[in-house]
């Protein structure tokens, strides 16, 4: 799940959160507009082996929009990415790829300055990705971004 605003709460994992909320899903998006992709559904617990996990984001944002209620959703964006529970990020700031050299669909950089911290504490399964992080050149309509990294995937798969 992808999320950011004041709205709905979304689950355990952001219930008490300032701002747990599922609003992409209310926003009008484009097709496809969230793709993941998991390698290798092997369990951690049996393979010790984290996961490549792709995923690719065609947002409803703009932060040079003229209408000024796009661009205010689109600057400094806080947003987070949620794995299904009990799934587990796994990597370091050097395997967090988000260069669209280094993540294959995509058509430009991910907005941000340098990767987000990998959670070592519950929920794991959650990647915070802070909106003072934002690059200056901001979200941009009908650009393809992503990620590509590790994730432990649970034996319950």
């Amino acid at each position: 799940a992808l999320d950011h605003s004041d709205a709905m709460p979304l689950a355990w994992a952001t219930a008490y959160d300032a701002s747990p909320s599922y609003s992409v899903y209310a926003l009008r998006g484009y097709p496809s507009m969230v793709q993941v992709d998991v390698a290798n559904m092997i369990p951690f617990a049996y393979s010790a082996i984290a996961s490549s996990v792709t995923i690719l984001l065609r947002l409803p944002l703009d932060s040079n929009s003229s209408d000024p209620s796009v661009r205010a959703r689109s600057s400094l964006v806080d947003w987070r990415v949620l794995a299904p529970t009990p799934y587990a990020w796994s990597f370091s700031r050097k395997t967090f790829y988000f260069q669209a050299d280094d993540v294959p669909g995509t058509t430009a950089d991910l907005p941000i300055r340098y990767p987000p911290f990998c959670p070592a504490v519950a929920p794991q399964n959650r990647i915070d990705f802070d909106g003072e992080n934002e690059h200056r050149d901001g979200w941009r309509a009908g650009q393809v971004y992503g990620f590509r990294t590790q994730i432990q995937v649970p034996p319950e798969t």
